[in-house]
C-alpha cells in the first residue's frame, strides 16, 4: 500500500527472466519475458497525480557489436572533428 506524504521506492526491471515491479522491497507484478528487441526510452505516468520524483536510476545492458560501434563513432568523431 503506498501512503500519500510518506516517500515510497518503486522498482520496475526487465531481463531475461521477465518483468518485475516492487514497490518498497514488496514483489507486486510479474511478467515472463517475451523475446522483444529493447529500445532506449524510459516514460513516467502518473495518471494525473502530483508525485516528486527525487531519484531515478537507470542500469541497462548494450549489445558489444553496437558498443564497439558507438566507440568507432566516438574516435571517429574525436580524431576526425565528425568527418
Amino acid at each position: 500500500r503506498i501512503v500519500p506524504g510518506k516517500p515510497s521506492r518503486l522498482l520496475v526491471r526487465e531481463d531475461e527472466e521477465g518483468a518485475h515491479l516492487e514497490v518498497d522491497g514488496v514483489l507486486i507484478l510479474e511478467a515472463d519475458a517475451r523475446p522483444m528487441d529493447l529500445v532506449g526510452t524510459v516514460a513516467i505516468e502518473t495518471f494525473g497525480v502530483p508525485v516528486v520524483i527525487r531519484e531515478v536510476v537507470l542500469v541497462g545492458r548494450i549489445a558489444q557489436a553496437d558498443w564497439v560501434e558507438m566507440l568507432r563513432k566516438s574516435a571517429q568523431s574525436a580524431l576526425w572533428g565528425g568527418r
